[in-house]
């Protein structure tokens, strides 16, 4: 981690990156009790998310852009022009403006969906190719960690000073990632033409298609992500059936899944490059599982325990996902290839939101729960055999290591 923390481009990059994500979760979370206060309405408070979710449809064509373009200058303008949306928001003076906190959320979510692609491109150019896994895991880091202090900051701040004082934070922090970004020192050569815009567009697509080690992660993942959106709902019934916890005591809870994961970024790296991305993901899913069986026992200590396994799983496995992306794709497809990698992994984990609430309400929690561990030992076990037939029985080939690549 030294060498990615300690270099001017790191100490740029992941600065801004804090402070963006920081801004972003802040907003998230104070537009919907915003949203809420106006209209009194917990759905039209809930379609905060779907506005902001929505963009992601549009994951390819961001892919394209990421590609089209020189990542940096492309980093910048989204940050300046999604700050300046953000700005609008001051105009919004009651319940009949509802619409345009919908229209800005959508517009933050579309340029969160550019910015993934992008940076997730850049990487590839700001750090070598054995340093990877430790970006992506500071990045992941990064987002479990703020997960565990933004939100309730935005949600302290509007309930404080009201919105104007969250809007105003927010668009600050895409103007610092825009200046982040502007100061980092890398090398982008002119883009190529990507030639016929459909063909251009599918280019991600035939990509994954085309390489069998992208095909089993992104099968795999998304296997996993389509069950993890019960949790959203799950985690509610066992706080209430089982623990007979107020319903505050739900950030709590989810505090335990925030340090798993946090812990889980930091010893990703190490994994990686000791057992390849394709055994960290498998055993990350195993550990996943692990977590999502013992959620079944209705005792404290063993929930926490089991939300701290949950998120370290899903870490492990996001990060060695990202990994193998990177460095499996050429650098005229980072953007398409990630924005593809993400529409097929975040949009079934998006649906299985509300197919985990109707399992919820029709089954007891207990049944939702099972089915979750029991699809992550299918998926464990379908990544490491893959993974060893592939291999003809041999080891996998870890990832190199810094002094090595070198």
């Amino acid at each position: 981690m030294r060498d990615v923390l300690t270099g001017r481009n790191g100490v740029i990059f992941f600065g801004g990156q804090a402070l963006s994500l920081f801004g972003d979760s802040s907003m998230w979370m104070a537009a919907g009790i915003w949203v809420k206060d106006m209209t009194g309405s917990s759905a039209a408070a809930g379609m905060i998310f779907f506005a902001f979710a929505a963009p992601l449809l549009l994951a390819p064509v961001a892919g394209l852009l990421a590609d089209r373009f020189r990542r940096r200058p492309l980093l910048v303008c989204t940050n300046l022009v999604v700050g300046a949306a953000v700005l609008l928001l001051l105009t919004v003076d009651g319940p009949a403006d509802v619409w345009l906190v919908y229209v800005v959320m959508f517009v933050n979510g579309a340029g969160f969906t550019i910015l993934g692609a992008a940076q997730s491109a850049l990487l590839t150019g700001l750090f070598e190719p054995a340093l990877l896994p430790n970006a992506n895991s500071v990045l992941q880091t990064l987002r479990e960690g703020l997960k565990l202090v933004a939100p309730l900051a935005g949600a302290a701040i509007y309930a404080w000073h009201g919105p104007a004082v969250v809007i105003a934070l927010d668009a600050v922090t895409f103007a610092a990632g825009a200046a982040s970004v502007s100061l980092l020192r890398v090398r982008e050569e002119r883009p190529a033409p990507l030639g016929q815009p459909l063909t251009a567009l599918a280019a991600g697509w035939r990509h994954i298609a085309g390489v069998p080690r992208l095909r089993t992660i992104i099968a795999a993942t998304a296997s996993v992500l389509i069950v993890v959106g019960f949790s959203e709902t799950l985690i509610y019934a066992i706080n209430d059936e089982a623990l007979h916890r107020p319903a505050t005591f739900v950030a709590a809870l989810l505090c335990a899944q925030g340090v798993g994961a946090v812990a889980a970024g930091l010893t990703a790296p190490l994994a990686v490059r000791r057992f390849g991305e394709t055994t960290t993901a498998g055993v990350g899913v195993a550990v996943f599982g692990c977590g999502a069986a013992l959620l079944t026992v209705p005792l404290l200590g063993v929930v926490v325990a089991a939300l701290a396994l949950f998120g370290a799983g899903l870490a492990w496995l996001l990060v060695s996902g990202h990994t193998l992306l990177q460095r499996l794709s050429p650098p005229a497809l980072q953007g398409r290839v990630f924005a593809t990698a993400e529409l097929l992994t975040s949009g079934p984990q998006t649906l299985s939101i509300a197919l985990g609430a109707a399992l919820v309400s029709l089954l007891h929690y207990r049944i939702p729960l099972i089915i979750m561990a029991a699809t992550a030992a299918a998926v464990a076990a379908f990544l490491i055999v893959s993974r060893t037939v592939e291999l003809g029985g041999k080891k996998e080939t870890a990832v190199p290591s810094a002094d090595t690549a070198r």
